[in-house]
Parts: C-alpha cells; sequence; structure tokens
C-alpha cells in the first residue's frame, strides 16, 4: 500500500500599511536606491523576513529590484517616463505607478504599497518634420491670408514641451535684399489647439520681392 504524506504550511494575512508616496526624476542611473521599505512587525530581534512584489510579472516591477533582506528599492532599468506614457503604463499627466510589496516572516505576511511619481526632465528638442519647406504664394492673396505650417513635435510634457514658436526674419542677404519687405508675415500659435500658421501681414509685390526666406523657431 503506498502513502504520500505531505506538508501544508499556512500562512496567515496581518496587516497592511498605507501606502507611501515619492517621486523620481527619470533616467536615474541603473542600481539607484529610490527607497526602503521597514514594515512593523516583519523584523524582530532575532530574525528578518523576506520582501518581494506581490506581481513579479507586472511591467512597472521589470524596472526595479528589491532586496528581500532589507527591502532597499533600486532601479533594474532607465525609467524614461515619455516612453511609460506612450505605452500607458501611466498617465501622461501624472506619470505614477504603484509598487505592491509583501513580506513574509514567521508565517505572517505583511502588505505594503508604494507610489512612485516618475518627475519629466527635459532630455528632447523641439524637432520639426522637415528642416526646409518652400511655399509658393500667389501676390495677389489678400493681408490676412494664413498659411499652415506643420508643429515642431517634443516627447517631454508639461512646462518641458514646447511652450511656442518665434519667427526670425532671414533676408540680410541675396538678390534684391534692398527691396525685401520687412515684417511681411507675423507667426499665429495657439497653443491649445497645437496649430501654426504664417499670416500675410502686408501687400506683396512680385516685381519688387519675389521671395522671402524666415526661420521658425521652436522652443521649450
Amino acid at each position: 500500500m503506498f502513502q504520500l504524506l505531505f506538508f501544508i504550511n499556512f500562512l496567515f494575512f496581518v496587516s497592511s500599511t498605507s501606502k507611501e508616496s515619492i517621486h523620481i526624476i527619470e533616467d536615474l542611473p541603473i542600481g539607484t536606491s529610490i527607497y526602503t521599505f521597514y514594515t512593523e512587525g516583519c523584523k524582530t530581534e532575532n530574525s528578518t523576513g523576506t520582501y518581494r512584489f506581490v506581481d513579479s510579472q507586472k511591467n512597472s516591477n521589470d524596472f526595479f529590484l528589491i532586496d528581500p533582506y532589507t527591502g532597499r528599492v533600486t532601479t533594474k532599468k532607465l525609467i524614461d517616463r515619455d516612453d511609460f506614457c506612450l505605452r500607458r503604463m501611466c498617465s501622461c499627466a501624472k506619470c505614477e505607478i504603484t509598487l505592491e510589496v509583501l513580506c513574509v516572516h514567521t508565517g505572517q505576511i505583511f502588505f505594503n504599497d508604494l507610489s512612485v511619481i516618475i518627475d519629466d526632465q527635459n532630455d528632447h528638442a523641439p524637432q520639426f518634420p522637415k528642416s526646409s519647406v518652400t511655399i509658393d504664394v500667389l501676390e495677389n492673396v489678400p493681408v490676412g491670408y494664413v498659411i499652415p505650417i506643420d508643429v515642431a513635435s517634443d516627447p517631454d510634457y508639461g512646462n518641458n514641451s514646447i511652450q511656442g514658436y518665434r519667427l526670425v526674419e532671414d533676408n540680410s542677404t541675396g538678390k534684391n535684399y534692398s527691396n525685401r519687405i520687412q515684417q511681411a508675415f507675423q507667426l499665429d500659435y495657439s497653443k491649445k489647439n497645437d496649430l501654426l500658421a504664417l499670416r500675410l501681414m502686408k501687400v506683396l509685390d512680385r516685381e519688387l520681392c519675389d521671395s522671402l526666406q524666415y526661420i521658425i523657431q521652436a522652443y521649450d
């Protein structure tokens, strides 16, 4: 007669602590210590419990390590806030993720939650789709005529994203310099709608001036 003898260890839930919140900046060096859990009841004079993430397969946990004996959390990979936003791992408005941690000590389980808010740094410069554009305009278009312009892009968020544009005249050299029409266009930008355009401010005369050059600068 075959008999199978087995044992079951019963663990029981004890308590959970209130969620704490910390801020870190993106792109911290790998191995940077960001937090250490000190769970009441999970450490005694003679023994210490072990820490681990509740769900080791959770995407955000892939970017952090936790020391099982000290509860110290360090970065495992470079954290790019803009990438987290694009992958919808966090909200673009407030990139906040929660690390769920448990500590097991003498058959007891203690739960801890840590809110990690990832702050953006200005690590991207605005980029236009093209470095130069040629636009053909009829000389008899009325003053106030609007020419839409492609906006620049910047993956950074909030105050680190695009704040506005500048129009710089670049008509100091070339053919018929003395006949250039000064301040023929102004730049219109709606930050709310993210729309950019050139607006004609003066009458054009091709016989007087057959081309104008401008530089549009995006600043963050």
